[in-house]
């Protein structure tokens, strides 16, 4: 797994971008939940529920805006009587016929059986997801990146034979797509966003899961955060991947121990909703200390 930069090597921050932060963080509130998945998430009650729910919706954010609400309305429709019930009583075979002509950019309908089907074996196994990734977890590690890459491990040894032949599963299966893992480098984007949904708690984040601390997450680095960190000074990589995503997280780990990952969607939706342009500068909270920033 990539060493955590020490804090010794993390950039300065400069006077006020602290301040700054937390008042775009108080900005970006549950009022600009339309443009994030997270909404769908937040329209169940039982705790099942929202941890499928929350996975589906977390796998399928990837693409514009538009194609990835169509795609999680999609799934969670067809996920009759609810999702929980649908993926513990549904037969694999009618779990392929169910979502058999379903496509999202770069993963078919199924795919999207099979990952059904893995998270029925979990909780089968584990009774909820949150004992699944628990069981994986050393609260001696730095940070989440050794749980998530055992659980993705267990995730992808479970029984894939209705989806796929073989007796291992297929390197080239689009499933995989929705479980990357630190130890090949990804920044998990997606998984680390279903992460943040469920341990963190605030007017956004649900926080059903107590067994890991927020303190150990990850940002769910994407393009848009990724950017403006990069424009702010926070990191000076140049590529989109685990050591990045753990160096900028080491950065708020310096201005919220106990929190480090709370600015992502506050940083991610100006780029989200296309408010991150030269000419919007001025009403930007973040102008003083951007390189991208036009000059007043």
């Amino acid at each position: 797994m990539p060493a955590v930069p020490a804090e010794k090597n993390l950039p300065a921050l400069p006077k006020g971008l602290k301040r700054a932060l937390k008042r775009l963080y108080a900005t970006m509130d549950e009022r600009y939940l339309r443009s994030d998945p997270l909404e769908y998430v937040r329209r169940y009650k039982t705790r099942s529920d929202i941890e499928v729910v929350g996975f589906v919706a977390s796998a399928l954010a990837y693409g514009n805006v538009r194609g990835i609400r169509n795609s999680i309305e999609t799934v969670l429709w067809r996920m009759q009587p609810g999702p929980h019930k649908f993926i513990m009583q549904t037969p694999p075979a009618k779990m392929l016929e169910t979502f058999g002509d379903f496509k999202h950019r770069f993963n078919s309908g199924r795919d999207v059986a099979c990952m059904s089907y893995f998270l029925r074996q979990a909780f089968e196994k584990h009774k909820s997801l949150e004992n699944l990734f628990a069981a994986h977890y050393n609260s001696e590690d730095t940070d989440i990146g050794p749980a998530l890459a055992g659980f993705v491990e267990e995730m992808l040894s479970y029984d894939h034979a209705p989806f796929y032949r073989g007796k291992n599963l297929p390197k080239g299966a689009g499933v995989r797509r929705f479980f990357s893992s630190p130890k090949d480098g990804s920044a998990c984007k997606r998984l680390n966003l279903f992460l943040r949904w469920m341990i963190r708690s605030d007017k956004l984040d649900l926080g059903v899961w107590k067994k890991i601390p927020a303190s150990k997450l990850i940002l769910p680095l994407d393009t848009h955060n990724m950017r403006v960190s990069q424009r702010l000074g926070l990191t000076q990589r140049k590529t989109a991947n685990w050591k990045t995503a753990a160096e900028i997280t080491a950065v708020f780990r310096t201005i919220d121990p106990r929190d480090p990952v709370k600015f992502d969607f506050s940083l991610a939706r100006p780029g989200i909703l296309g408010m991150c342009r030269r000419e919007d500068c001025a009403q930007c909270l973040l102008q003083n200390f951007c390189k991208g920033a036009k000059s007043p």
